[in-house]
């Protein structure tokens, strides 16, 4: 009886250390992922306008936009990751007679921020191909984040 007390108290203390360090490991891991999930990252949001009303928004002779409402209707018509992107698209709609406006947001969705790495890269495009590929950003965006 005694040989068995010792036993099953040397087998709870070991079982008891073991635990514990699994649970540092797992716990160590948690914080290192809940880092990497949180992170927050500067995008550049394309202001096509601002206005007054939701009349005149109606009105505009674009498809594919963000609405963001605060004390104006927001019209965004393009995301980017870089300025120097972010010029490329403002010269692209310069030529077509918009004056767009370049806006700084801090966006931490990593799904989007993947999405937009991969797909954000103008070289040897096209104009076309471009404002194509902002309007697929726009989809997404209003896909991830129910607008």
């Amino acid at each position: 009886m005694k040989k068995l007390f010792i036993m099953c108290l040397i087998s709870g203390f070991i079982s008891v250390m073991f635990g514990n360090y699994i649970f540092n490991i797992y716990k160590n891991k948690l914080d290192d992922t809940l880092e990497v999930i949180s992170t927050n990252e500067k995008v550049y949001m394309l202001l096509y306008g601002s206005y007054n009303s939701k009349e005149k928004v109606d009105n505009l002779k674009i498809s594919d936009y963000l609405l963001e409402v605060d004390d104006f209707y927001k019209v965004y018509i393009g995301i980017t990751r870089t300025i120097e992107n972010a010029n490329i698209i403002k010269e692209i709609h310069k030529q077509l007679g918009n004056d767009i406006y370049i806006r700084e947001k801090i966006i931490n969705n990593l799904e989007f921020l993947d999405y937009l790495n991969y797909n954000d890269n103008y070289e040897k495009k096209s104009n076309e191909e471009i404002l194509n590929i902002q309007k697929n950003i726009i989809k997404k965006y209003k896909e991830l984040f129910n607008e």
